[in-house]
């Protein structure tokens, strides 16, 4: 359907020339002056526009301009058909503007449409007529507009000079057409003095360069004087924000107010006031003036609508070199008559031309083009000239240095009178870094396709509709279909309708969301179902739109019939005792039974994906040398230590096999982890129980010796003593005695550590016993030591030696002691304890039953761990050299374990020690006997035969015995003694024998000698105060056994015993 624009202010114009037309068929757009028509036009362009002259807001000559001068209307015809300008000079005035035809109403409605039917025609064989020396660049509206008015005002004139004449000849006739002669002569003055007003401001008005407030005062000089009472008249103009008034202005009974409206919607105001205070009352303001300010307001609405509209070209202007810079662009126009040439300031920027020096010309820019692509240039723009259509050609330049461009011309070639092409206007675009990312994403492409291709799983990318825009090798063996097949499809081609919509809606989750997705996909293609491990992304754009997904699908369908034979695998071996726990070659957990979960404390799902180095080693070490070995050997088994989620170090035994893959390659680390630590622990109670007792069997025989040395001293002070008056020598003897006393508690405690004692156990008050310790330790310790004792009431009485416990309690406190050298708190506690049988399984001899929990605990410096593992062993010390043997922990223990307890410590650096010591319970207190101080009994003459291999422990033991008032009779070995009792046995009171001697040690003798007489009397000796020495002893009938060394005291009150009961 065709589209007609009618133009004209006229409600009965628009109506008749729309009824007309509607008739036809066409479509009728109406607009009732030029900017309204510019805006219809541009929105919805028509066919053919018909427009008047005389217009309010923009007339038919501005609208003539507008429309030639846009590039998207300047090719429909425009013709103007006006009633009021009908003068050649205005039919001349539009044709140069550019109009088409020109029509004078009225017309008939046949010869009408008949002009325009011929209009339409001529431009479409010739092309639209061009403005031929006038612009909307250097035309003026006003000029042309006040011109006309002017002209058509100066016709009324000699109209109203032709009616004056007329009244001149009829002032002969009558007095009252004298009057009207001079009253119209009045107005003629007056209209005149209005006109010469509108020409003024109409040439104000031309300069639009003039500031807008000079404007406004110039105006506001003028109005008065043609004002019919000019001396009282005062004028304000408000022109937007910008004021002008005549000094004498203020508000006044008689005003003049006309007020008008720009097109950007700024109200505009000018008022004239009549500020006579002398006047008659009458109104001092004409209707001719009324009107004249109205049109003053319509003139300067149209300056400043034609301001405004300047304005916004220059804006337009200034955005358009803006965007030529930012795209890279430049203007160029060719005179086809001379190939004179003119470039824009960016084109040259783009050929790295001065324009100050460099002249363009068509030859000079072919001479720039490549010279590979200069004769297409040169040919492409030749063929344009006979072309009407736009043109465009790519190519690249050369610049002086080499270095080549790549351009984009864009141009138009626009024929002058229809007929000759005139001038060929056109663009230049810097491409040069599209195409180098052109080919650099084409190479990139080629890239990517070669590794989607190369990748056996599917790469794939879509857009926003699914239809696949890339589909590799790997995904169309997938489906089994060729990649060309599948191109520019969607998923209901390659899949059933189940399976497609499922695809579909993982799709469609990533385009809505915007984020990345992995999910398991299981789709049947070519008769094969398959799982695919699908991960999907949005494909964006340069503006980070979403226009599409890329995604990649891996077959893990042997993968997930493996994970599900694993996992029934898996339910089996959560069955095992064993720890069993799969991991990869990263070292990351992926299996974890539940006895895993049980020894190691972490769920499955809080430590599958996470490494394993991390979580159960801190000294890496060890586990890396383990794994390297897997790797290398295929399995490693041995013993390495972790630590659970508590912290606490575990002992493994760890069977781990390296897996591999169908080709062989390795692949993950399977480990059956054995959790050993009390195993361990059981071990090394064993062999250190095995230790000691090895130590034990090589002291036992020191510890005989030396006793056997210590023997004779202690006996021969003693005598000594007796004998001795002299101070000095009984200072000498006391030191003497001190020295072997000492030798000898040394050697009882070697003894004591290497396989325990025997010594008489009886109840014990536990009270009692840290009470003694506390008042030793506050009488001797340092007084920056504060000791506390915390006992309860109802503590219970312990079960043993009483001097044995005090040793291991007093040697503890003193270790205490050492370890806090600046001070600090000593604390004694005891509480009763129950052990149970799950907790004796785990000591080597330990029973359940009642124990009482005696502690010992110091804020001192702590021990390392690696303390604490060698703490117990005989010899162990952390101090200097002299100032601790090493055997006082050592002799506590093997004192705690001969008494059925047992002894363990807690220490951390820094934080002191508590040693805690369990000691079975007694639970009755027993008053403990109260020892009385006698004299040593002295011998009747009885007779004792002495039998030892060491001839000092002979000679002193008789001499001492002797001096008592015992007869002696000696042996050195047991042979011996059976010979001197079968020859003396009748004057033999008691017989007082070593266990170890040679030839016939002392329970052979023994035996012996109850054969010959069983009711002998015999008191065993040992330097071995051992368990073993005492049965043997007891097995071979005697149950008095004295230790050695002995005191002269102690021989005395046995001997006294044995003899008399």
């Amino acid at each position: 359907m065709n589209r007609i624009l009618i133009v004209d202010d006229k409600e009965e114009n628009l109506y008749y020339l729309q009824a007309l037309f509607s008739g036809l068929g066409w479509e009728v757009v109406t607009a009732r002056h030029g900017a309204e028509a510019l805006v219809k036009a541009r929105q919805k362009p028509p066919q053919i526009a018909v427009s008047d002259l005389l217009m309010p807001v923009m007339d038919g000559y501005t609208l003539l301009c507008h429309w030639k001068a846009d590039a998207s209307l300047k090719k429909i015809p425009f013709v103007v058909y006006t009633a009021t300008y009908t003068e050649t000079a205005d039919e001349e005035l539009a044709m140069n503007l550019g109009a088409d035809a020109f029509i004078l109403k009225p017309c008939e409605p046949d010869d009408f449409i008949r002009r325009l039917e011929g209009v339409a025609e001529s431009v479409r064989r010739q092309g639209p007529a061009v403005p031929r020396g006038s612009t909307l660049e250097d035309y003026s509206l006003h000029q042309g507009y006040s011109e006309t008015l002017i002209r058509k005002l100066e016709e009324k004139t000699l109209q109203l000079g032709e009616a004056n004449r007329a009244l001149r000849e009829e002032i002969a006739e009558s007095e009252k057409a004298r009057r009207d002669n001079k009253k119209l002569n009045d107005e003629l003055t007056e209209r005149v003095k209005e006109l010469r007003l509108l020409y003024d401001v109409s040439r104000l008005l031309r300069d639009t360069e003039m500031p807008l407030a000079e404007v406004a005062r110039q105006i506001v000089d003028m109005l008065p004087q043609a004002m019919q009472r000019s001396a009282g008249v005062a004028v304000r103009l408000r022109l937007g924000a910008v004021e002008a008034a005549s000094s004498g202005f203020r508000p006044a009974a008689w005003s003049l107010l006309a007020e008008f409206v720009t097109s950007d919607g700024v109200e505009n105001q000018i008022e004239v006031v009549w500020t006579d205070e002398d006047a008659t009352g009458e109104e001092p303001f004409m209707k001719e003036e009324h009107d004249m300010l109205d049109s003053v307001a319509e003139m300067l609405r149209v300056y400043l609508d034609q301001r405004l509209l300047t304005w916004h070209l220059e804006i337009e202007r200034t955005r358009l070199v803006t965007a030529q810079k930012v795209a890279n662009m430049g203007s160029w126009e060719t005179e086809l008559g001379t190939f004179a040439v003119s470039w824009s300031e960016q084109t040259h920027l783009i050929f790295e031309t001065d324009p100050r020096t460099f002249q363009p010309t068509h030859q000079r820019f072919l001479e720039l083009v490549h010279p590979e692509d200069r004769e297409a240039v040169d040919a492409a723009f030749a063929r344009s000239i006979s072309l009407k259509e736009p043109q465009e050609c790519a190519h690249r330049i050369l610049l002086p240095d080499g270095r080549v461009k790549h351009v984009i011309e864009r141009w138009q070639v626009f024929l002058e009178g229809h007929e000759a092409p005139s001038v060929a206007i056109g663009t230049t675009q810097d491409v040069t870094e599209r195409v180098q990312a052109e080919l650099e994403l084409k190479r990139t492409s080629n890239l990517l396709t070669a590794v989607a291709d190369g990748l056996p799983d599917a790469v794939f990318v879509k857009d926003l509709e699914g239809r696949y825009l890339l589909f590799n090798k790997g995904a169309a063996s997938f489906v089994g279909r060729p990649v060309e097949d599948v191109l520019g499809r969607d998923d209901t081609a390659l899949f059933g309708p189940e399976d497609a919509r499922l695809v579909m809606e993982n799709d469609r989750e990533v385009i809505v969301s915007g984020r990345a997705i992995t999910t398991e996909e299981v789709l049947t293609a070519a008769g094969v179902t398959r799982t695919y491990l699908a991960t999907k992304a949005p494909y964006r754009d340069d503006q980070g739109r979403v226009i599409g997904i890329i995604g990649i699908s891996s077959d893990i369908t042997q993968r997930k019939l493996a994970e599900q034979k694993l996992r029934e695998q898996a339910t089996l071996l959560d069955k095992a005792q064993e720890a069993i726990l799969v991991r990869g070659l990263d070292h990351r957990i992926l299996y974890w039974n539940k006895s895993a979960e049980r020894l190691y404390g972490w769920q499955a799902d809080e430590v599958l994906g996470r490494s394993i180095r991390e979580l159960l080693y801190k000294d890496p070490a060890a586990f890396m040398t383990a794994t390297q070995a897997a790797l290398e050997k295929g399995e490693w088994v041995g013993e390495i230590q972790q630590y659970n989620r508590e912290g606490r170090p575990l002992t493994i035994e760890g069977h781990w096999t390296l897996v591999r893959d169908e080709q062989g390659r390795p692949q993950s680390i399977l480990a059956i982890n054995t959790d050993i630590t009390e195993r361990r622990k059981l071990e090394q109670q064993v062999l250190r129980a095995q230790r000691l007792d090895s130590i034990g069997t090589l002291a036992g025989g020191i510890a005989h010796d030396l006793n056997n040395v210590l023997a004779p001293i202690l006996m021969s002070v003693e005598l000594l003593r007796s004998q001795e008056r002299d101070p000095r020598r009984q200072d000498i003897l006391a030191t003497m005695e001190a020295s072997a006393r000492r030798g000898a508690d040394m050697v009882r405690q070697v003894l004591s550590f290497a396989r325990g004692v025997e010594g008489s156990h009886a109840p014990v008050q536990t009270e009692q016993l840290l009470a003694d310790l506390e008042k030793i330790a506050n009488e001797t310790f340092l007084k920056t030591i504060r000791v506390v004792r915390v006992v309860p009431a109802d503590v219970w009485n312990v079960m043993g030696d009483a001097t044995q416990l005090h040793q291991v309690l007093l040697n503890l406190c003193v270790n205490a002691r050492d370890a806090m050298p600046k001070g600090g708190t000593l604390t004694l506690s005891a509480a009763n304890d129950w052990v149970d049988e799950a907790a004796a399984a785990r000591m080597v001899g330990l029973r359940p039953g009642p124990y009482v929990h005696i502690q010992v605990q110091d804020t001192g410096t702590g021990m390392s761990p690696e303390v604490l593992e060698r703490i117990f062993e005989p010899f162990f010390t952390t101090k200097e050299v002299g100032k601790g043997t090493g055997l006082g922990l050592s002799t506590s223990l093997a004192i705690v374990q001969s008494h059925g307890g047992f002894l363990r410590v807690e220490s951390e650096p820094g934080r002191g020690a508590v040693f805690h010591v369990h000691l079975p319970a007694h639970a009755v207190s027993e008053p403990q006997e109260a020892s009385s101080e006698h004299e040593p009994p002295q011998g009747r003459g009885e007779t004792i035969l002495l039998v030892d291999d060491e001839a000092s422990i002979r000679k002193t033991t008789g001499q001492a015995l002797e001096a008592c008032g015992y007869q002696v009779l000696t042996a050195g070995d047991g042979a011996e003694a059976l010979a001197v009792y079968s020859e003396k046995g009748g004057d033999i009171d008691i017989v007082l024998t070593d266990m170890m001697m040679p030839l016939m040690d002392g329970a052979s003798m023994i035996q012996a000698l109850r054969r010959m007489d069983p009711g002998v009397r015999i008191i065993a000796s040992s330097g071995l105060n051992v368990a073993g020495m005492v049965s043997r002893a007891a097995e071979a009938g005697v149950h008095t056994f004295l230790a050695k060394p002995y005191t002269t005291e102690a021989l005395l009150k046995t001997l006294h015993r044995v003899l008399h009961g």
